[in-house]
């Protein structure tokens, strides 16, 4: 019995040394419940005992109802001493917001990760899994009532009407434009106020344009604007009013609803100038003709040419994204602008299209890759990443070039004479 409990101890002290080489996985979440539309931060921690020639393949956490932002800086380098060993490693930083209220799963997500041994030069896969998260959106008692329901720290809006100078005639426009400025949340949340069916009434038409949003981010809190535009054009003679417009939210600074009102406006149609003269009925037809008759050949055209048209323009485009010269295009902007994830995904693209014959060409890329992750990923003595960037991109020609000259003299070789007699 004492000596099985000595070999159990010694097995559990020889186990226990690998068991702490293998990577390590963190997950965090600030916190398990968030207001809707408001930010729910979530990090996950990559740590390897050695370095990583390539970064991780995250999850996405990507699911119906969730708006999930990589703020800029999502992705950070680390470094952690762990047994008196310096361990590095990768975290990415989630922004998610819920846009509805209830609980959301997020469920465990398979995370493959590489990291060369101990010994510097072998590559180790190793799969890790993410845990399973729940939280839930919820919304403040005092917003309940709001339909929709708008969260946010601060809301304005401001508004400009504008018509001609002097007397509005039929045929001239007035325009109506509104910039609601949101901070706490998206503008994404913000409903459209000037719909175009409220606007149409016997004197007016309306013509809303698209609304115009642009979005800013400051540590996870979102805000931006929504411009809204819309010209009304005067088709009878007439009064002519526009409604007042109403817009509720609630206030997270206060935990109150406000309500922001907008004034309408009042206005008096005169009637158009008088037509001088009638139209002619053989210009109207002979137009009428010619517009017909433009129909038509529209029409043709765009029933058996354009897709004719359109599929030689989709097959065209589809062979150069599948040529080697593409990817080979892609690889250099990916080198020229040092970007590792970039560089990676087209040289296996590339690879696979024109894969190098020289042992030595690939030997070279290989070398300069290695400088690279361990320059931006390594401990220690780093090499220069801006000489094994260099020496990559030159890597990339010799060995393009030396399959180039390859690939003509087999092309040469398999030509026949052109005399055989």
């Amino acid at each position: 019995m004492i000596r099985f409990v000595i070999t159990l101890c010694l097995a559990l002290a020889l186990a226990l040394p690998a068991a702490a080489q293998d990577p390590k996985i963190e997950f965090s979440a600030q916190e398990d419940t968030v207001l809707l539309g408001q930010p729910l931060i979530v990090r996950l921690k990559v740590l390897v005992p050695t370095f990583m020639p390539s970064p991780p393949a995250f999850p996405s956490f990507e699911a119906p109802n969730l708006m999930v932002r990589l703020n800029g800086r999502a992705t950070n380098p680390t470094s952690e001493t762990i047994d008196g060993e310096t361990w590095s490693g990768v975290i990415r930083t989630y922004t998610i917001y819920p846009m509805i209220e209830g609980t959301f799963q997020l469920p465990a997500s398979d995370l493959t990760i590489v990291y060369q041994d101990d010994d510097g030069v072998t590559p180790v896969t190793k799969t890790l899994s993410t845990p399973a998260f729940a939280f839930t959106s919820t919304i403040p008692e005092g917003a309940r009532g709001l339909d929709p329901v708008i969260l946010a720290k601060d809301l304005e809006i401001t508004q400009s009407i504008t018509a001609a100078d002097g007397p509005i005639k039929v045929g001239d426009a007035i325009t109506r434009q509104l910039e609601i400025s949101v901070e706490g949340t998206s503008p994404l949340f913000l409903p459209p106020l000037l719909v175009e069916t409220e606007t149409e009434t016997e004197n007016l038409r309306g013509y809303p344009q698209d609304p115009k949003v642009t979005e800013a981010v400051d540590r996870g809190v979102l805000s931006g604007t929504r411009t809204e535009q819309i010209s009304y054009i005067a088709t009878q003679a007439g009064p002519v009013s526009l409604p007042v417009l109403q817009l509720e939210w609630f206030n997270l600074s206060s935990n109150q609803v406000e309500t922001v009102e907008l004034d309408g406006a009042s206005f008096e149609i005169e009637p158009g100038p008088t037509p001088k003269r009638e139209a002619d009925p053989a210009l109207i037809l002979m137009w009428m003709a010619l517009g017909v008759g433009g129909a038509i050949v529209g029409w043709a055209m765009w029933r058996f040419l354009w897709p004719v048209l359109r599929q030689r323009r989709a097959r065209r485009k589809s062979e150069r994204k599948a040529s080697e010269a593409y990817a080979h295009q892609n690889l250099r902007k990916a080198i020229g602008h040092h970007n590792l994830n970039e560089t990676l995904r087209w040289l296996e693209i590339w690879r696979h299209r024109m894969p190098p014959r020289s042992a030595v060409a690939q030997t070279a890329i290989d070398t300069a890759l290695l400088s690279i992750t361990a320059a931006q990923f390594g401990s220690g003595t780093k090499p220069d990443v801006k000489a094994a960037w260099a020496e990559l991109g030159c890597a990339v020609e010799a060995a393009r070039k030396a399959e180039q000259a390859a690939l003509s003299n087999d092309q040469a070789s398999s030509l026949p004479a052109l005399n055989p007699f």
